[in-house]
């Protein structure tokens, strides 16, 4: 979500935890409420600010850990400066703790660098369709997909739908994950949907590689193995997005953050 706070606003809203609360926008779906919530935020970064904003990010990152907070953080950054921020949130009531948590974190907020080093932010919320996505039986990458230490790089496909095409889309996502079982593939394809984002709906996948070669060799394979079946599902896609986006993201697991087992 987009705010018109600008950064000082946005950097004070996000120091109280509230940033993808306040700029909420879109509906809450009714169906399965109880999967997990994520909080997707990106912070494009000036040119040539990249180690001041590092810097913040890092030390905001050591306060948490000094209270050890129970929220994960996956980050990972494009070639565009663009740094792609994960919080696994649970519920919606981890939103409010995670805001008091943040209040009450030691030391003082970075406020300064950040706005030195931000040009722009932008937040939406989440909600895991594992019912949407594809999880093979022997995955590449076992165990949490947010955690898990074996991959370096993520592909995002963002589809931003068009109205009144929802069951639609998620029918074509549901025959993609067929497909994918049919020819045995290897990696995982993690969907959520948004539930509050400022540029309508949008369906985010996610696909995992060891690193950016891998995700060139191996999504070749595996799309030669599916073939036209697929391609066909694509296309069917395509039709039914306003537009999609792609993002191709190295994993920072420096400036990420696990929780204490």
């Amino acid at each position: 979500m987009r705010s018109q706070y600008g950064i000082a606003g946005l950097i004070g809203m996000m120091a109280v935890g509230g940033l993808a609360v306040a700029c909420g926008g879109g509906s809450e779906t009714t169906e399965a409420p109880n999967r997990p919530l994520l909080r997707i935020t990106e912070f494009t970064v000036k040119p040539g600010q990249q180690a001041t904003f590092e810097a913040a990010w890092k030390e905001l990152l050591a306060r948490r850990e000094q209270v050890g907070s129970p929220v994960a953080v996956n980050v990972s950054v494009n070639d565009a400066g663009v740094y792609r921020v994960i919080r696994a949130m649970g519920t919606w009531e981890n939103f409010e703790a995670y805001q008091q948590e943040t209040s009450a974190l030691p030391g003082e907020f970075p406020a300064d660098a950040f706005e030195q080093s931000v040009s722009s932010i932008t937040s939406s919320i989440h909600r895991a369709r594992p019912d949407l996505g594809y999880t093979p039986e022997n995955p590449r990458f076992a165990g949490d997909q947010l955690t898990n230490e074996e991959y370096d790089f993520i592909k995002y496909f963002f589809i931003h739908t068009r109205p009144g095409t929802r069951q639609q889309a998620e029918d074509i996502l549901r025959r993609m994950a067929e497909v994918r079982q049919r020819h045995d593939v290897d990696t995982p394809m993690i969907v959520t949907r948004t539930v509050a984002a400022a540029d309508g709906p949008m369906i985010l996948i996610r696909l995992h590689f060891e690193d950016v070669a891998d995700s060139y060799t191996h999504s070749a394979e595996y799309m030669a193995e599916m073939g036209d079946d697929f391609q066909s599902l694509l296309n069917e896609m395509q039709g039914l997005a306003r537009h999609i986006r792609t993002s191709n993201n190295v994993v920072r697991r420096d400036l990420s953050y696990v929780p204490a087992s």
